[in-house]
């Protein structure tokens, strides 16, 4: 079986450093991986992009859901590219439910594989500065809770601690942001993309902080997993999927969203800082060990290696 994996671009992006680990776990199983030669089965993620004699399978990481903007509309492509698929992969149950409700995919059509990542993976090590390092990571919207991660690291105000923000600013989180904390504990990374040196100050982490309204199957939330840091999260979509079977902190901060209403992205409810700030001295007083089977590739790959064969004319 040759598979079609055109998002394997080298690109620095999340899904393309998945794509790319999702290619070599396949090639060490014995499936073929091409970028755009013949092959049997094609993957395309989000939107067909590439046209193909063969079947397609899409991979989503969710679809347009916020309620301050026309989600109908914005989602009318995605429908499309999964209507001309032969199954579509969804990266979490909350994913799924959420896919099948505002894109009107059958769920018989779908399955669940969370994203994954290399627990046997060391990377290069950085240079620790404080005893108690905590980290979080994004492409900064204000749905991702930048200002109420600050601000529970420092009311927690754990000795000889720091929290490192990496990623880039920007779609309402302004660089001026910045300004509002002067305080050394703080430390600015911006985008790192170098991959095995982000790993590195993951790997150094007591916790990762990921707050986010509304995440299907957060990468760096995987990648922090399979470096064993605990990551501590808010209740609702995706995210507690990962953190919840790796022995993480799944904190009670955001109504319940079972009905799968639209959501305030761009203006998302206040939450309750004082029980991150619990979380984060529970987690230095106690850190738990993690648990990566869930994320881990090697698994992800078997449960796209038998979509694959299962769609193979």
């Amino acid at each position: 079986m040759v598979v079609r994996l055109t998002q394997y671009d080298g690109a620095k992006a999340g899904k393309s450093f998945f794509v790319g680990r999702l290619a070599k776990e396949l090639q060490r199983m014995g499936v073929s991986v091409t970028v755009n030669g013949r092959h049997d089965i094609a993957m395309e993620v989000i939107r067909i992009k590439n046209k193909s004699k063969m079947p397609i399978v899409l991979r989503l990481d969710g679809c347009y859901y916020d309620s301050e903007s026309d989600h109908a509309g914005a989602n009318l492509g995605i429908a499309e590219s999964a209507s001309r698929s032969v199954h579509v992969v969804c990266q979490s149950k909350w994913g799924q439910a959420m896919v099948c409700k505002y894109l009107g995919i059958p769920k018989e059509k779908t399955t669940v594989i969370l994203n994954g990542a290399d627990p046997r993976y060391i990377p290069p090590p950085q240079k620790v500065e404080f005893k108690y390092e905590f980290v979080t990571a994004s492409k900064w919207r204000p749905h991702k809770r930048l200002e109420e991660t600050v601000e529970s690291f420092l009311l927690a105000d754990v000795p000889d601690s720091c929290l490192r923000v990496f990623g880039v600013l920007g779609n309402g989180v302004d660089e001026s942001i910045k300004d509002k904390w002067n305080d050394k504990r703080i430390i600015w990374h911006g985008p790192i993309y170098d991959h095995s040196i982000l790993m590195g100050w993951f790997r150094n982490a007591t916790a990762m902080i990921h707050l986010c309204m509304g995440d299907c199957c957060p990468n760096s939330v995987v990648e922090a997993t399979c470096q064993h840091v605990p990551t501590i999260c808010n209740n609702i979509t995706g995210t507690p999927e990962i953190v919840g079977p790796a022995g993480g902190f799944v904190l009670d901060l955001d109504a319940p969203h079972d009905d799968l209403r639209p959501l305030p992205l761009y203006n998302p409810p206040k939450i309750d800082t004082r029980k991150v700030a619990e979380a984060i001295t529970a987690c230095v007083a106690n850190r738990p060990v993690v648990s990566t089977d869930h994320v881990d590739i090697r698994n992800a790959a078997v449960a796209y290696r038998r979509v694959f064969e299962r769609h193979v004319r």
